[in-house]
Protein backbone atom coordinates (compact mmCIF):
# COMPACT_ATOMS: atom_id res chain seq x y z
CA UNK A 1 0.00 0.00 0.00
CA UNK A 2 3.01 2.23 0.98
CA UNK A 3 4.89 1.62 -2.47
CA UNK A 4 1.92 2.15 -4.57
CA UNK A 5 0.78 5.74 -2.43
CA UNK A 6 4.88 6.59 -3.24
CA UNK A 7 4.41 6.24 -6.89
CA UNK A 8 6.84 2.98 -6.92
CA UNK A 9 6.10 1.42 -10.01
CA UNK A 10 4.93 -2.06 -9.31
CA UNK A 11 3.78 -4.54 -11.55
CA UNK A 12 2.17 -6.77 -9.95
CA UNK A 13 -2.33 -6.53 -10.15
CA UNK A 14 -3.76 -7.52 -7.25
CA UNK A 15 -2.76 -8.98 -3.57
CA UNK A 16 -5.40 -11.76 -1.84
CA UNK A 17 -5.49 -12.82 1.81
CA UNK A 18 -7.74 -15.10 3.03
CA UNK A 19 -9.31 -15.33 6.35
CA UNK A 20 -9.12 -19.18 6.63
CA UNK A 21 -5.37 -19.21 5.36
CA UNK A 22 -2.99 -17.55 8.02
CA UNK A 23 0.59 -17.00 6.54
CA UNK A 24 -0.14 -16.86 3.21
CA UNK A 25 -0.72 -14.18 0.86
CA UNK A 26 -1.96 -14.96 -2.75
CA UNK A 27 -0.23 -12.32 -5.44
CA UNK A 28 -1.62 -12.20 -9.02
CA UNK A 29 1.64 -10.84 -11.71
CA UNK A 30 2.93 -11.88 -15.09
CA UNK A 31 6.00 -13.13 -13.82
CA UNK A 32 7.54 -14.21 -10.57
CA UNK A 33 10.19 -11.46 -10.40
CA UNK A 34 7.53 -8.66 -10.53
CA UNK A 35 6.43 -10.45 -6.82
CA UNK A 36 9.72 -10.30 -5.47
CA UNK A 37 10.57 -6.67 -6.71
CA UNK A 38 7.09 -5.79 -4.64
CA UNK A 39 7.70 -7.84 -1.86
CA UNK A 40 11.41 -6.40 -0.89
CA UNK A 41 11.43 -4.32 1.64
CA UNK A 42 8.28 -5.31 3.34
CA UNK A 43 8.09 -6.97 7.52
CA UNK A 44 6.89 -10.11 7.63
CA UNK A 45 6.85 -11.47 4.79
CA UNK A 46 9.72 -13.35 3.14
CA UNK A 47 10.37 -12.79 0.12
CA UNK A 48 13.41 -15.46 0.09
CA UNK A 49 10.90 -18.40 0.86
CA UNK A 50 9.87 -20.47 -1.76
CA UNK A 51 6.61 -19.06 -4.47
CA UNK A 52 4.09 -21.35 -6.15
CA UNK A 53 2.34 -20.68 -9.22
CA UNK A 54 -1.37 -21.43 -8.14
CA UNK A 55 -2.61 -24.54 -10.84
CA UNK A 56 -5.32 -22.96 -13.11
CA UNK A 57 -7.71 -25.53 -12.11
CA UNK A 58 -7.22 -23.96 -7.92
CA UNK A 59 -7.34 -20.34 -9.22
CA UNK A 60 -11.38 -19.94 -8.80
CA UNK A 61 -11.67 -21.10 -5.23
CA UNK A 62 -9.03 -18.83 -4.34
CA UNK A 63 -11.45 -16.11 -5.06
CA UNK A 64 -14.66 -17.66 -3.54
CA UNK A 65 -16.82 -16.08 -1.11
CA UNK A 66 -18.42 -18.25 0.91
CA UNK A 67 -21.83 -17.19 1.08
CA UNK A 68 -24.01 -16.91 4.63
CA UNK A 69 -26.36 -19.51 5.65
CA UNK A 70 -30.06 -19.11 4.44
CA UNK A 71 -32.84 -19.26 7.20
CA UNK A 72 -35.15 -20.84 5.48
CA UNK A 73 -38.78 -21.75 7.25
CA UNK A 74 -41.96 -23.50 6.03
CA UNK A 75 -44.43 -21.26 3.74
CA UNK A 76 -41.42 -19.39 2.70
CA UNK A 77 -41.82 -18.50 -1.44
CA UNK A 78 -38.67 -19.14 -3.21
CA UNK A 79 -37.59 -19.23 -7.24
CA UNK A 80 -36.10 -22.16 -8.97
CA UNK A 81 -32.28 -22.33 -10.49
CA UNK A 82 -31.96 -24.94 -12.69
CA UNK A 83 -33.58 -27.48 -14.92
CA UNK A 84 -36.99 -27.02 -16.68
CA UNK A 85 -38.22 -24.87 -13.58
CA UNK A 86 -35.80 -22.63 -13.64
CA UNK A 87 -37.42 -18.95 -12.45
CA UNK A 88 -40.76 -21.12 -11.63
CA UNK A 89 -41.89 -19.87 -7.96
CA UNK A 90 -42.45 -22.43 -5.45
CA UNK A 91 -43.39 -22.58 -1.64
CA UNK A 92 -41.33 -24.06 1.17
CA UNK A 93 -43.70 -27.08 2.50
CA UNK A 94 -40.87 -28.73 5.06
CA UNK A 95 -36.82 -28.38 5.29
CA UNK A 96 -34.30 -30.43 6.66
CA UNK A 97 -31.11 -28.47 8.29
CA UNK A 98 -28.60 -31.69 8.69
CA UNK A 99 -28.97 -32.26 4.85
CA UNK A 100 -29.09 -28.67 3.83
CA UNK A 101 -32.50 -29.75 1.82
CA UNK A 102 -35.91 -28.29 1.53
CA UNK A 103 -39.11 -30.00 0.31
CA UNK A 104 -40.66 -27.22 -2.20
CA UNK A 105 -44.71 -27.38 -3.77
CA UNK A 106 -44.79 -26.02 -7.90
CA UNK A 107 -46.77 -26.02 -10.37
CA UNK A 108 -44.94 -29.39 -12.54
CA UNK A 109 -44.11 -28.99 -16.09
CA UNK A 110 -44.66 -32.71 -17.69
CA UNK A 111 -46.16 -33.34 -20.84
CA UNK A 112 -47.98 -36.31 -20.17
CA UNK A 113 -47.61 -37.17 -23.68
CA UNK A 114 -43.59 -37.88 -23.53
CA UNK A 115 -44.35 -39.44 -19.85
CA UNK A 116 -46.91 -41.92 -20.92
CA UNK A 117 -44.20 -43.37 -23.92
CA UNK A 118 -41.27 -43.23 -21.27
CA UNK A 119 -43.32 -45.37 -18.49
CA UNK A 120 -44.51 -47.70 -22.08
CA UNK A 121 -40.52 -48.20 -22.59
CA UNK A 122 -40.94 -46.35 -26.46
CA UNK A 123 -37.37 -43.92 -27.02
CA UNK A 124 -38.10 -40.33 -27.36
CA UNK A 125 -36.50 -37.95 -28.87
CA UNK A 126 -35.41 -35.07 -26.01
CA UNK A 127 -36.46 -31.41 -27.75
CA UNK A 128 -33.46 -29.36 -26.40
CA UNK A 129 -35.49 -25.73 -26.63
CA UNK A 130 -38.85 -27.19 -25.61
CA UNK A 131 -39.92 -26.46 -21.96
CA UNK A 132 -43.52 -28.18 -21.26
CA UNK A 133 -45.91 -25.09 -19.95
CA UNK A 134 -46.70 -24.78 -16.30
CA UNK A 135 -50.09 -27.27 -15.57
CA UNK A 136 -51.65 -28.78 -12.77
CA UNK A 137 -51.59 -32.49 -12.70
CA UNK A 138 -54.43 -34.35 -13.45
CA UNK A 139 -55.33 -37.79 -12.50
CA UNK A 140 -58.15 -38.97 -14.74
CA UNK A 141 -55.93 -37.13 -17.61
CA UNK A 142 -53.00 -39.36 -16.62
CA UNK A 143 -54.71 -42.59 -16.35
CA UNK A 144 -56.66 -42.08 -19.40
CA UNK A 145 -53.12 -42.07 -21.09
CA UNK A 146 -52.31 -45.30 -19.29
CA UNK A 147 -50.17 -43.83 -16.85
CA UNK A 148 -49.49 -45.78 -13.78
CA UNK A 149 -50.68 -43.68 -10.36
CA UNK A 150 -50.41 -44.88 -6.83
CA UNK A 151 -51.48 -43.35 -3.70
CA UNK A 152 -48.54 -43.97 -1.14
CA UNK A 153 -47.59 -42.36 2.15
CA UNK A 154 -44.93 -40.35 2.75
CA UNK A 155 -42.55 -41.75 5.59
CA UNK A 156 -40.84 -38.55 5.94
CA UNK A 157 -43.97 -35.99 6.24
CA UNK A 158 -46.83 -38.74 6.97
CA UNK A 159 -48.84 -37.36 3.96
CA UNK A 160 -50.59 -39.11 0.76
CA UNK A 161 -49.61 -38.15 -2.00
CA UNK A 162 -49.98 -39.44 -5.42
CA UNK A 163 -46.97 -41.22 -6.74
CA UNK A 164 -46.29 -41.60 -10.64
CA UNK A 165 -42.81 -42.79 -11.98
CA UNK A 166 -41.20 -41.41 -8.72
CA UNK A 167 -42.59 -38.27 -8.57
CA UNK A 168 -44.89 -36.77 -5.70
CA UNK A 169 -48.13 -35.10 -6.21
CA UNK A 170 -51.14 -33.50 -4.59
CA UNK A 171 -53.55 -30.97 -5.25
CA UNK A 172 -52.17 -31.09 -9.00
CA UNK A 173 -49.11 -29.30 -7.06
CA UNK A 174 -45.46 -31.16 -7.67
CA UNK A 175 -43.92 -31.88 -4.55
CA UNK A 176 -40.12 -32.08 -5.45
CA UNK A 177 -37.06 -32.48 -3.00
CA UNK A 178 -34.00 -29.88 -4.13
CA UNK A 179 -30.82 -29.00 -2.03
CA UNK A 180 -30.70 -25.73 -0.86
CA UNK A 181 -28.04 -24.54 -3.34
CA UNK A 182 -30.58 -25.28 -6.00
CA UNK A 183 -33.08 -22.35 -5.58
CA UNK A 184 -33.16 -18.71 -4.50
CA UNK A 185 -33.93 -17.56 -1.59
CA UNK A 186 -33.52 -13.52 -1.46
CA UNK A 187 -35.33 -10.97 -3.06
CA UNK A 188 -37.89 -13.45 -3.79
CA UNK A 189 -41.23 -10.94 -5.24
CA UNK A 190 -44.11 -13.25 -5.90
CA UNK A 191 -46.63 -10.99 -8.67
CA UNK A 192 -50.58 -11.16 -7.18
CA UNK A 193 -51.46 -13.60 -10.47
CA UNK A 194 -48.42 -16.16 -8.97
CA UNK A 195 -49.66 -16.08 -5.83
CA UNK A 196 -53.47 -16.84 -6.61
CA UNK A 197 -52.13 -19.77 -8.33
CA UNK A 198 -51.22 -21.44 -4.79
CA UNK A 199 -54.14 -19.93 -2.99
CA UNK A 200 -56.58 -22.69 -1.91
CA UNK A 201 -60.70 -22.40 -2.66
CA UNK A 202 -62.05 -20.16 0.27
CA UNK A 203 -58.51 -18.43 0.84
CA UNK A 204 -58.33 -14.29 1.45
CA UNK A 205 -54.80 -12.93 -0.38
CA UNK A 206 -54.78 -10.21 1.76
CA UNK A 207 -55.03 -12.05 5.35
CA UNK A 208 -52.17 -14.92 4.00
CA UNK A 209 -49.44 -13.56 6.29
CA UNK A 210 -46.93 -16.01 4.25
CA UNK A 211 -47.22 -13.74 1.48
CA UNK A 212 -47.00 -10.75 3.49
CA UNK A 213 -44.11 -11.26 5.27
CA UNK A 214 -42.47 -12.75 1.99
CA UNK A 215 -43.16 -9.15 1.00
CA UNK A 216 -42.26 -7.32 3.36
CA UNK A 217 -38.81 -8.82 4.19
CA UNK A 218 -37.94 -8.63 0.32
CA UNK A 219 -38.54 -4.67 0.45
CA UNK A 220 -35.50 -2.51 -0.98
CA UNK A 221 -34.01 0.45 1.69
CA UNK A 222 -36.03 3.59 1.31
CA UNK A 223 -39.48 1.23 0.63
CA UNK A 224 -41.02 4.45 2.71
CA UNK A 225 -40.97 7.97 1.97
CA UNK A 226 -42.03 11.12 3.31
CA UNK A 227 -45.87 11.88 2.53
CA UNK A 228 -46.41 8.09 1.71
CA UNK A 229 -50.14 6.97 2.77
CA UNK A 230 -49.55 3.81 4.95
CA UNK A 231 -52.10 1.23 6.54
CA UNK A 232 -51.08 -0.80 10.05
CA UNK A 233 -51.51 -4.68 8.83
CA UNK A 234 -50.32 -6.35 12.28
CA UNK A 235 -50.47 -5.10 16.08
CA UNK A 236 -53.42 -3.63 18.41
CA UNK A 237 -53.88 -0.35 15.70
CA UNK A 238 -54.08 -2.98 12.78
CA UNK A 239 -55.87 -1.01 9.65
CA UNK A 240 -55.19 2.38 11.29
CA UNK A 241 -54.46 4.69 8.27
CA UNK A 242 -52.31 7.71 8.33
CA UNK A 243 -49.09 9.24 6.75
CA UNK A 244 -45.36 8.82 6.57
CA UNK A 245 -43.81 11.68 8.43
CA UNK A 246 -40.08 10.51 8.82
CA UNK A 247 -38.28 7.08 8.61
CA UNK A 248 -35.26 5.83 11.04
CA UNK A 249 -33.84 2.52 9.76
CA UNK A 250 -36.86 0.46 10.30
CA UNK A 251 -38.66 2.82 12.22
CA UNK A 252 -41.19 4.67 10.33
CA UNK A 253 -42.79 7.07 11.99
CA UNK A 254 -46.44 8.19 11.05
CA UNK A 255 -49.41 10.97 11.51
CA UNK A 256 -52.48 9.06 12.36
CA UNK A 257 -55.82 10.07 10.03
CA UNK A 258 -57.48 9.97 13.86
CA UNK A 259 -57.40 13.04 15.34
CA UNK A 260 -57.50 11.56 19.01
CA UNK A 261 -54.14 9.74 18.33
CA UNK A 262 -50.99 11.36 19.28
CA UNK A 263 -49.49 13.20 16.46
CA UNK A 264 -46.52 11.00 15.69
CA UNK A 265 -46.69 7.01 16.26
CA UNK A 266 -43.39 4.39 15.59
CA UNK A 267 -44.16 0.92 14.04
CA UNK A 268 -41.85 -1.37 12.70
CA UNK A 269 -41.62 -1.03 8.51
CA UNK A 270 -42.84 -4.60 8.64
CA UNK A 271 -45.98 -3.36 10.35
CA UNK A 272 -46.93 -1.03 7.51
CA UNK A 273 -48.36 -1.71 4.35
CA UNK A 274 -48.68 1.33 1.81
CA UNK A 275 -52.51 2.56 1.25
CA UNK A 276 -54.30 3.78 -2.12
CA UNK A 277 -57.80 5.12 -2.96
CA UNK A 278 -59.39 4.64 -5.86
CA UNK A 279 -58.28 7.85 -8.44
CA UNK A 280 -54.82 7.97 -8.03
CA UNK A 281 -52.38 7.20 -10.70
CA UNK A 282 -49.56 5.10 -9.68
CA UNK A 283 -46.62 3.05 -11.10
CA UNK A 284 -45.54 -0.29 -10.25
CA UNK A 285 -42.05 -0.52 -9.37
CA UNK A 286 -41.12 -4.41 -8.97
CA UNK A 287 -42.37 -7.64 -9.77
CA UNK A 288 -43.48 -8.72 -13.10
CA UNK A 289 -45.69 -5.99 -13.74
CA UNK A 290 -42.87 -3.03 -13.31
CA UNK A 291 -42.67 -0.36 -15.26
CA UNK A 292 -46.41 -0.56 -15.90
CA UNK A 293 -48.69 2.87 -14.91
CA UNK A 294 -52.28 3.04 -14.91
CA UNK A 295 -55.03 4.59 -12.40
CA UNK A 296 -56.31 2.64 -10.09
CA UNK A 297 -59.96 1.65 -9.78
CA UNK A 298 -60.49 -0.60 -7.26
CA UNK A 299 -58.62 -1.37 -3.69
CA UNK A 300 -59.46 -4.59 -2.65
CA UNK A 301 -57.41 -5.10 0.40
CA UNK A 302 -53.20 -5.04 0.48
CA UNK A 303 -53.99 -5.33 -3.66
CA UNK A 304 -54.76 -3.08 -5.94
CA UNK A 305 -56.65 -3.56 -9.17
CA UNK A 306 -55.20 -0.52 -12.11
CA UNK A 307 -56.65 0.16 -15.34
CA UNK A 308 -53.44 -0.15 -17.54
CA UNK A 309 -51.97 3.28 -19.15
CA UNK A 310 -50.86 0.80 -22.38
CA UNK A 311 -53.51 -1.84 -22.86
CA UNK A 312 -56.57 -0.10 -21.06
CA UNK A 313 -56.87 -3.66 -19.29
CA UNK A 314 -56.67 -4.66 -15.71
CA UNK A 315 -54.26 -5.87 -13.63
CA UNK A 316 -53.84 -7.01 -10.12
CA UNK A 317 -50.87 -6.13 -7.80
CA UNK A 318 -49.92 -5.66 -4.44
CA UNK A 319 -50.16 -2.25 -3.15
CA UNK A 320 -46.51 -2.81 -1.49
CA UNK A 321 -45.17 -2.83 -4.71
CA UNK A 322 -46.29 0.58 -6.27
CA UNK A 323 -45.65 4.15 -5.99
CA UNK A 324 -47.24 7.18 -6.54
CA UNK A 325 -47.11 8.83 -10.06
CA UNK A 326 -47.46 10.69 -12.77
CA UNK A 327 -45.63 9.43 -15.45
CA UNK A 328 -47.28 7.33 -18.51
CA UNK A 329 -45.43 4.59 -19.86
CA UNK A 330 -45.60 3.21 -23.33
CA UNK A 331 -44.08 0.10 -22.24
CA UNK A 332 -41.97 -3.08 -24.40
CA UNK A 333 -43.44 -4.58 -27.18
CA UNK A 334 -40.94 -7.38 -27.81
CA UNK A 335 -38.27 -9.46 -26.56
CA UNK A 336 -36.26 -11.91 -28.53
CA UNK A 337 -37.89 -12.95 -31.48
CA UNK A 338 -41.72 -12.39 -30.37
CA UNK A 339 -43.56 -9.08 -30.28
CA UNK A 340 -46.93 -8.08 -29.56
CA UNK A 341 -49.46 -9.64 -31.57
CA UNK A 342 -47.65 -12.33 -32.82
CA UNK A 343 -49.60 -15.85 -33.35
CA UNK A 344 -47.14 -18.18 -31.14
CA UNK A 345 -47.32 -22.24 -30.88
CA UNK A 346 -46.94 -23.30 -27.11
CA UNK A 347 -46.69 -26.65 -27.85
CA UNK A 348 -47.91 -29.32 -29.93
CA UNK A 349 -51.94 -29.04 -29.08
CA UNK A 350 -51.88 -25.02 -28.15
CA UNK A 351 -51.21 -21.83 -29.96
CA UNK A 352 -52.23 -18.19 -29.06
CA UNK A 353 -51.64 -14.50 -29.55
CA UNK A 354 -49.17 -11.76 -27.71
CA UNK A 355 -51.27 -9.34 -25.97
CA UNK A 356 -49.12 -8.22 -23.74
CA UNK A 357 -45.29 -8.43 -23.39
CA UNK A 358 -43.73 -7.95 -19.85
CA UNK A 359 -40.39 -7.66 -18.70
CA UNK A 360 -39.45 -11.14 -18.60
CA UNK A 361 -42.62 -13.09 -19.62
CA UNK A 362 -45.77 -13.11 -22.28
CA UNK A 363 -49.55 -12.82 -21.92
CA UNK A 364 -51.13 -15.19 -24.71
CA UNK A 365 -54.51 -15.10 -25.23
CA UNK A 366 -55.01 -19.29 -25.99
CA UNK A 367 -56.86 -20.43 -29.37
CA UNK A 368 -59.71 -21.61 -27.34
CA UNK A 369 -62.95 -20.24 -28.34
CA UNK A 370 -65.01 -21.45 -26.15
CA UNK A 371 -63.59 -19.04 -23.56
CA UNK A 372 -61.60 -16.89 -22.82
CA UNK A 373 -58.06 -18.51 -21.55
CA UNK A 374 -55.29 -15.81 -20.84
CA UNK A 375 -51.40 -17.62 -19.90
CA UNK A 376 -47.86 -16.08 -19.21
CA UNK A 377 -45.74 -17.95 -20.49
CA UNK A 378 -41.71 -17.35 -20.49
CA UNK A 379 -39.81 -16.95 -23.87
CA UNK A 380 -38.42 -20.23 -23.22
CA UNK A 381 -41.90 -21.95 -23.50
CA UNK A 382 -42.42 -20.70 -26.57
CA UNK A 383 -41.82 -22.69 -29.45
CA UNK A 384 -41.68 -20.81 -32.65
CA UNK A 385 -44.32 -18.19 -34.56
CA UNK A 386 -46.55 -18.95 -36.37
CA UNK A 387 -46.06 -17.14 -39.95
CA UNK A 388 -48.80 -18.84 -42.45
CA UNK A 389 -50.97 -17.13 -44.25
CA UNK A 390 -54.04 -19.52 -44.19
CA UNK A 391 -57.44 -19.44 -44.83
CA UNK A 392 -61.15 -21.01 -43.62
CA UNK A 393 -64.29 -21.49 -44.34
CA UNK A 394 -67.17 -19.10 -42.37
CA UNK A 395 -70.91 -20.50 -41.68
CA UNK A 396 -71.76 -20.15 -45.14
CA UNK A 397 -68.49 -21.52 -46.50
CA UNK A 398 -67.21 -18.22 -47.92
CA UNK A 399 -63.27 -18.65 -47.99
CA UNK A 400 -61.96 -16.12 -44.81
CA UNK A 401 -58.65 -14.57 -45.17
CA UNK A 402 -56.62 -12.67 -42.85
CA UNK A 403 -57.51 -8.96 -42.50
CA UNK A 404 -61.12 -10.41 -43.64
CA UNK A 405 -63.85 -8.41 -41.56
CA UNK A 406 -65.98 -11.08 -39.96
CA UNK A 407 -69.24 -10.75 -37.26
CA UNK A 408 -69.46 -13.36 -35.30
CA UNK A 409 -73.07 -14.95 -34.59
CA UNK A 410 -73.00 -17.59 -32.08
CA UNK A 411 -71.04 -18.39 -29.27
CA UNK A 412 -69.77 -15.53 -26.22
CA UNK A 413 -68.55 -13.04 -28.09
CA UNK A 414 -71.91 -13.02 -30.38
CA UNK A 415 -72.09 -9.45 -31.87
CA UNK A 416 -68.54 -8.43 -31.93
CA UNK A 417 -67.37 -7.84 -35.49
CA UNK A 418 -64.10 -6.33 -36.85
CA UNK A 419 -60.44 -7.59 -39.02
CA UNK A 420 -59.23 -11.51 -38.73
CA UNK A 421 -55.79 -10.74 -37.96
CA UNK A 422 -54.67 -14.57 -37.59
CA UNK A 423 -56.48 -17.69 -38.66
CA UNK A 424 -54.87 -21.51 -37.09
CA UNK A 425 -57.10 -24.60 -37.01
CA UNK A 426 -60.09 -23.15 -38.05
CA UNK A 427 -60.03 -20.69 -35.28
CA UNK A 428 -60.19 -17.18 -35.88
CA UNK A 429 -58.54 -14.45 -33.47
CA UNK A 430 -60.42 -10.69 -34.72
CA UNK A 431 -59.41 -7.76 -33.74
CA UNK A 432 -62.02 -5.67 -32.20
CA UNK A 433 -61.19 -2.01 -31.11
CA UNK A 434 -64.38 -1.48 -29.29
CA UNK A 435 -63.05 -4.92 -27.29
CA UNK A 436 -61.33 -3.46 -23.79
CA UNK A 437 -60.33 -6.86 -22.79
CA UNK A 438 -57.38 -8.68 -23.68
CA UNK A 439 -56.00 -6.32 -25.73
CA UNK A 440 -59.18 -6.05 -28.69
CA UNK A 441 -58.43 -9.63 -29.66
CA UNK A 442 -61.68 -11.84 -29.97
CA UNK A 443 -60.83 -15.96 -30.84
CA UNK A 444 -63.96 -17.73 -32.22
CA UNK A 445 -64.33 -20.75 -34.73
CA UNK A 446 -64.53 -19.50 -38.17
CA UNK A 447 -67.92 -21.65 -38.34
CA UNK A 448 -69.21 -19.63 -35.97
CA UNK A 449 -68.62 -16.55 -37.74
CA UNK A 450 -69.84 -15.02 -41.20
CA UNK A 451 -67.51 -12.79 -43.76
CA UNK A 452 -68.88 -9.13 -44.00
CA UNK A 453 -69.56 -8.89 -47.80
CA UNK A 454 -69.87 -12.92 -48.36
CA UNK A 455 -72.31 -14.75 -49.08
CA UNK A 456 -75.25 -15.30 -46.99
CA UNK A 457 -75.84 -19.28 -47.80
CA UNK A 458 -77.98 -19.10 -51.21
CA UNK A 459 -82.15 -18.95 -51.86
CA UNK A 460 -81.84 -20.66 -54.70
CA UNK A 461 -79.13 -23.10 -55.07
CA UNK A 462 -75.76 -23.42 -55.06
CA UNK A 463 -74.75 -20.83 -58.44
CA UNK A 464 -77.45 -19.05 -58.93
CA UNK A 465 -76.26 -15.84 -56.31
CA UNK A 466 -72.83 -15.39 -57.94
CA UNK A 467 -74.77 -15.95 -61.71
CA UNK A 468 -77.11 -13.66 -60.62
CA UNK A 469 -74.54 -10.97 -59.49
CA UNK A 470 -72.28 -11.58 -62.82
CA UNK A 471 -75.67 -10.87 -64.95
CA UNK A 472 -76.21 -7.46 -62.58
CA UNK A 473 -72.31 -6.86 -63.07
CA UNK A 474 -74.01 -6.29 -67.29
CA UNK A 475 -76.87 -4.46 -66.72
CA UNK A 476 -76.43 -0.77 -67.22
CA UNK A 477 -77.86 1.97 -65.44
CA UNK A 478 -79.79 3.12 -68.88
CA UNK A 479 -82.40 0.21 -68.30
CA UNK A 480 -83.43 1.42 -65.33
CA UNK A 481 -86.07 4.09 -65.97
CA UNK A 482 -85.01 6.91 -64.58
CA UNK A 483 -86.61 10.65 -64.43
CA UNK A 484 -85.51 12.90 -66.90
CA UNK A 485 -84.37 15.42 -63.87
CA UNK A 486 -81.45 12.78 -62.38
CA UNK A 487 -80.03 11.94 -65.79
CA UNK A 488 -76.48 12.75 -66.35
CA UNK A 489 -75.25 15.57 -68.14
CA UNK A 490 -74.30 13.32 -71.66
CA UNK A 491 -77.28 10.80 -70.98
CA UNK A 492 -76.90 7.39 -69.40
CA UNK A 493 -73.70 5.62 -70.48
CA UNK A 494 -73.05 1.58 -71.45
CA UNK A 495 -69.98 0.46 -70.55
CA UNK A 496 -69.41 -2.29 -72.54
CA UNK A 497 -65.91 -3.22 -70.50
CA UNK A 498 -68.59 -5.41 -68.55
CA UNK A 499 -67.97 -3.46 -65.55
CA UNK A 500 -70.70 -1.25 -64.49
CA UNK A 501 -72.14 1.99 -66.14
CA UNK A 502 -71.11 5.63 -64.99
CA UNK A 503 -71.75 9.07 -64.82
CA UNK A 504 -70.33 11.68 -66.68
CA UNK A 505 -66.67 11.46 -66.92
CA UNK A 506 -66.10 14.70 -65.79
CA UNK A 507 -68.87 15.05 -62.87
CA UNK A 508 -70.24 13.26 -60.12
CA UNK A 509 -73.49 11.75 -61.22
CA UNK A 510 -75.42 8.41 -60.40
CA UNK A 511 -73.12 5.46 -60.69
CA UNK A 512 -74.74 1.91 -60.15
CA UNK A 513 -71.33 0.93 -58.01
CA UNK A 514 -72.05 3.53 -55.52
CA UNK A 515 -73.28 1.54 -53.07
CA UNK A 516 -71.99 -1.52 -53.63
CA UNK A 517 -69.61 -3.86 -51.71
CA UNK A 518 -66.75 -4.60 -53.62
CA UNK A 519 -63.27 -6.20 -53.91
CA UNK A 520 -60.00 -4.40 -54.75
CA UNK A 521 -58.27 -6.97 -57.31
CA UNK A 522 -54.92 -4.75 -57.88
CA UNK A 523 -52.87 -1.82 -56.64
CA UNK A 524 -51.68 -1.09 -53.03
CA UNK A 525 -54.95 -2.26 -51.47
CA UNK A 526 -55.20 -5.53 -53.12
CA UNK A 527 -57.62 -8.15 -51.18
CA UNK A 528 -59.53 -5.32 -49.07
CA UNK A 529 -63.40 -5.18 -49.49
CA UNK A 530 -65.11 -2.67 -48.81
CA UNK A 531 -68.35 -0.51 -49.62
CA UNK A 532 -68.04 2.48 -52.91
CA UNK A 533 -68.96 6.15 -51.40
CA UNK A 534 -68.68 7.93 -54.78
CA UNK A 535 -67.57 7.97 -58.45
CA UNK A 536 -65.75 10.37 -60.36
CA UNK A 537 -64.75 9.29 -63.42
CA UNK A 538 -62.00 6.79 -63.27
CA UNK A 539 -61.46 6.89 -59.49
CA UNK A 540 -63.82 5.36 -56.82
CA UNK A 541 -63.78 6.15 -53.19
CA UNK A 542 -64.29 3.06 -51.41
CA UNK A 543 -64.83 2.64 -47.65
CA UNK A 544 -62.12 -0.37 -46.42
CA UNK A 545 -64.47 -2.73 -44.08
CA UNK A 546 -60.78 -3.77 -42.20
CA UNK A 547 -59.15 -0.27 -41.86
CA UNK A 548 -62.14 1.83 -41.14
CA UNK A 549 -61.27 4.63 -43.43
CA UNK A 550 -61.56 6.00 -47.01
CA UNK A 551 -59.52 5.30 -49.69
CA UNK A 552 -59.25 6.27 -53.52
CA UNK A 553 -58.54 3.40 -55.92
CA UNK A 554 -58.66 3.61 -59.98
CA UNK A 555 -61.54 1.83 -61.70
CA UNK A 556 -59.76 -0.62 -63.16
CA UNK A 557 -58.41 -1.95 -59.61
CA UNK A 558 -61.96 -3.16 -58.37
CA UNK A 559 -62.97 -6.23 -59.54
CA UNK A 560 -65.59 -7.18 -61.93
CA UNK A 561 -68.72 -8.77 -59.96
CA UNK A 562 -69.18 -7.26 -57.12
CA UNK A 563 -70.59 -8.86 -53.80
CA UNK A 564 -73.58 -8.25 -53.51
CA UNK A 565 -74.41 -9.12 -50.13
CA UNK A 566 -74.82 -6.06 -47.93
CA UNK A 567 -72.16 -6.06 -44.82
CA UNK A 568 -73.31 -6.21 -41.52
CA UNK A 569 -72.80 -2.83 -39.29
Amino acid sequence: MQKFIDRTDLQIKSVVALDHLKNYIYVEAEKEAHVKEACKGLRNIYASAKITLVPIKEMADVLYVESKNVDLARDTWVRMKLGVYKGDLAKVVDVDNVRQRVTVKLIPRIDLQVLASKLEGRVVAKKKTFVPPPRFFNIDEAREMHIRVERRRDKDSGEYFEMVDGLMFKDGFLYKPVSIKSIHTQGIQPSFDELEKFKKPGDDMNGDMSSLNTLFSNRKKGHFMKGDAVIVVKGDLKNLEGWVEKVEDTTVHIRPKISDLPKTLAFNEKELCKYFKPGDHVKVVSGVQEGTTGMVVKVDGHVLIILSDTTKEHIRVFADHVVESSEITTGITRIGDYELHDLVLLDNLSFGVIIRVETEAFQVLKGVPDRPEVVLVKLREIKSKIDRRTSAKDKFNNMVATKDVVRVVEGACKGTQGPVEHIHKGILFIYDRHHLEHAGFICAKAQSCILVGGSTGGRRGNGMDAADARMGALRSPASILQSPGRLPPRGPQMNYGGRFGGGGRGGRGHDALVGKCIKIKSGPYKGYRGRVKEVTGVLVRVELDSLMKIVTVKRDDIADTPTVATPFR
